[in-house]
C-alpha cells in the first residue's frame, strides 16, 4: 500500500517525499545505460499497471517494489533520453536485467537577437506568500522522488531563457540534489522543452539565500505560450526538510508517474529572466 503525504495550510505547504510499501510480493531490479554503455542517474522508472515509481542511481541501478503481482509495462524517462517502454515479457522472467536509452535529437530553429538587448523578468512578480513551502524526507523510507511543483505563467514575446532562481528559507538536510524543469502547457498537457537536465545541489543551512541557475543550453519560450518551471528534490541525504518561500502566483502539483495534476492559487514561485529574440519556424 503506498501513501503520499501532502499538507497544504494556506500557504504553507509540506510535500513529503516517501511512500510506504507494506508486504512487498515483488522486487524488480534493474540498470540503465546509454548507447555508449554509460550508467545513467535520476531516470524516472516505474510501472504502468501499478503506478509505483522509483528513480535510478548513480550508477544507473534502480529498484521498483510492488505490493502486488503485475504484468504491466515498465517505463523509463528521462530529459536527455528518449522514452523507453520495457514490455511485460521482457522482464517477467528475469531477475535483473539492463535497458538502453536512445539520446534525444531536437532540432532548433535559428534566431536573431536584436542588438544591446538585455535579459528582462519574464515570470516572478507575485506577492509574497505567509507561509513556506516544505519537502520533507525521510531515511530509511521508500523515498517518492515522483511529485513535482512550481509555478505556471505565459510569455508575450519570444524569449530565451537568461537565468532563474528562487529563495531557499533554509535546510535541516546535508546534502540534496533538486531537479529543476520546463514544461510547455497546452490543452493541459506538459511537453518538457530541455533536451539536458537541470540539477542543483543544496547544502545543509539555517541562512535564507537566493538559489540563481543559468542553463547550459538554450532554452526558448515563444510568444503566446504557457510554461511550468518545476522543481523536485531527486536525491537527500539523509532525514530533514527544506523550505522554500512561498508566492501568489498561478501553481500546479504533479505525481510524475500517474500524471494526476492539482492546481492552487500559490505556492513555490521563481524569478525567470529572458532575453527577447526573433525566431522563426519555431519547434521544440
Amino acid at each position: 500500500m503506498k501513501k503520499i503525504y501532502l499538507k497544504f495550510i494556506l500557504f504553507t505547504f509540506v510535500a513529503s517525499f516517501y511512500c510506504i510499501i507494506s508486504d512487498a510480493q515483488l522486487v524488480i531490479k534493474g540498470h540503465v545505460t546509454s548507447d555508449d554503455g554509460k550508467p545513467i542517474e535520476f531516470v524516472t522508472v516505474w510501472m504502468q499497471a501499478d503506478s509505483v515509481g522509483t528513480i535510478s542511481d548513480a550508477n544507473g541501478d534502480f529498484t521498483l517494489q510492488l505490493s502486488k503481482p503485475c504484468k504491466g509495462n515498465i517505463e523509463l524517462t528521462h530529459v536527455a533520453y528518449n522514452r523507453t517502454i520495457l514490455p511485460y515479457i521482457e522482464w517477467s522472467n528475469k531477475k535483473f536485467f539492463t535497458v538502453t536509452m536512445r539520446e534525444r535529437s531536437v532540432k532548433l530553429p535559428e534566431i536573431c537577437v536584436p542588438k544591446k538587448n538585455r535579459a528582462k523578468l519574464i515570470s516572478g512578480d507575485g506577492m509574497r506568500g505567509p507561509g513556506v513551502i516544505q519537502f520533507v524526507h525521510k531515511s530509511g523510507k521508500d523515498n517518492n522522488e515522483l511529485l513535482e511543483v512550481g509555478q505556471i505563467f505565459k510569455v508575450h514575446k519570444n524569449y530565451i531563457l537568461s537565468a532563474f532562481n528562487f529563495e531557499v528559507m533554509a535546510s535541516t538536510i546535508d546534502e540534496t540534489i533538486l531537479n529543476i524543469n520546463f514544461y510547455e502547457l497546452e490543452d493541459g498537457k506538459l511537453t518538457n522543452i530541455l533536451t539536458k537536465p537541470i540539477y542543483y545541489k543544496l547544502y545543509k543551512s539555517s541562512q535564507k539565500t537566493f538559489v540563481s541557475i543559468t542553463p547550459d543550453e538554450e532554452i526558448r519560450f515563444n510568444q503566446g505560450h504557457k510554461y511550468w518551471v518545476s522543481l523536485r528534490a531527486v536525491k537527500a541525504s539523509n532525514s530533514g526538510a527544506i523550505s522554500f518561500s512561498t508566492r501568489i502566483c498561478s501553481n500546479l502539483i504533479r505525481v510524475i508517474n500517474t500524471g494526476k495534476k492539482k492546481h492552487f492559487p500559490g505556492g513555490l514561485g521563481f524569478n525567470v529572466y529572458g532575453t527577447v529574440v526573433n525566431i522563426k519556424n519555431i519547434e521544440h
